[in-house]
């Protein structure tokens, strides 16, 4: 058998996405398939290239030995497969295309996923709004932008999932060594996902807290946490290496889902659905080291 039929990209795909997401379940709902065919596409690849690549138990899934040497080559096969697609994608669209993005999300993710569309949409004007979540969705409500990227701390059916990460405590620990003094917090405005977290986390352990910093942008909660003033509840996958976690004397945080929701009034439209195209092929991943549940992701239009 020839290396084209061996590598499929479909099997190939769902190989990077298990692995990513250390799950055959959740590689599925990434990829908006059942597990069953998820499973049949797995046994497929290693039938095929006659080595196991997971190992499989009821709390985990791993890569074997054999499932490490072929994981960097399937993320270039497909990276690769993505880049002829959007080479070849049709670029005489025309029109707008406004997007409202999250903060932490339009400094770490976003420029990747513009210059993508860009390539493949150059008569296409964007606009692109920056805010806390409520007033994201909101506007996507009342029609003001196409396409919302945003955040959760649940699944939601009107939203696709393009990645996740555990919410973690940043900051000085020393801030917080008598449990006597109030918590002091930077903290994103009233609407925040993050805000509510944290809040809903402190009250219900009785920890008492005080707002030090409240911004709308991601750079003076940063500014906050490294000058040693505040702590701040951050997605691990976008604190900085220099920044330390604090994992004892506060409350866990939950998993925060990074979402992506089309403006019923914006379904239609040329921009967005070649925006949706360019998504479902592109590799436009987080930083997969820093993930509880990596995303690399996939999903269907």
């Amino acid at each position: 058998m020839n290396s084209a039929a061996v590598f499929e990209l479909d099997a190939l795909n769902a190989f990077v996405t298990v692995a990513d997401c250390r799950s055959f379940t959740l590689a599925a709902d990434r990829l908006s398939l059942t597990q069953s065919t998820i499973s049949q596409q797995i046994k497929r690849l290693e039938e095929r290239v006659g080595k196991t690549l997971f190992l499989r138990s009821t709390r985990s899934v791993k890569l074997t030995a054999d499932g490490h040497l072929l994981i960097d080559y399937a993320r270039s096969i497909l990276t690769l497969a993505n880049e002829a697609h959007t080479r070849m994608l049709d670029n005489t669209l025309t029109g707008h295309l406004t997007l409202a993005v999250c903060d932490d999300l339009a400094c770490y993710w976003l420029p990747d996923v513009i210059r993508r569309y860009h390539q493949c949409t150059r008569n296409v004007r964007l606009e692109i709004n920056v805010g806390i979540t409520d007033q994201l969705l909101e506007s996507g409500d009342r029609g003001s932008c196409d396409i919302i990227l945003a955040k959760s701390l649940e699944l939601n059916a009107n939203s696709r999932i393009i990645g996740s990460s555990p919410l973690v405590w940043a900051g000085d620990p020393g801030l917080i060594r008598d449990p006597q003094q109030p918590v002091p917090l930077a903290l994103f405005g009233e609407g925040c996902v993050y805000r509510r977290a944290a809040v809903s986390a402190l009250n219900n352990t009785g920890r008492r807290w005080e707002t030090t910093v409240t911004s709308p942008g991601l750079s003076a909660i940063h500014a906050a946490v490294s000058a040693g003033v505040a702590v701040a509840p951050l997605a691990e996958c976008f604190v900085p290496a220099e920044f330390s976690k604090i994992s004892t004397g506060l409350p866990p945080l939950p998993e925060v889902y990074f979402t992506l929701t089309i403006a019923k009034s914006s379904e239609g439209k040329p921009g967005v659905q070649r925006f949706m195209e360019m998504m479902a092929v592109s590799e436009l991943t987080f930083p997969r080291d820093r993930l509880s549940h990596p995303a690399g992701y996939s999903f269907q239009r």
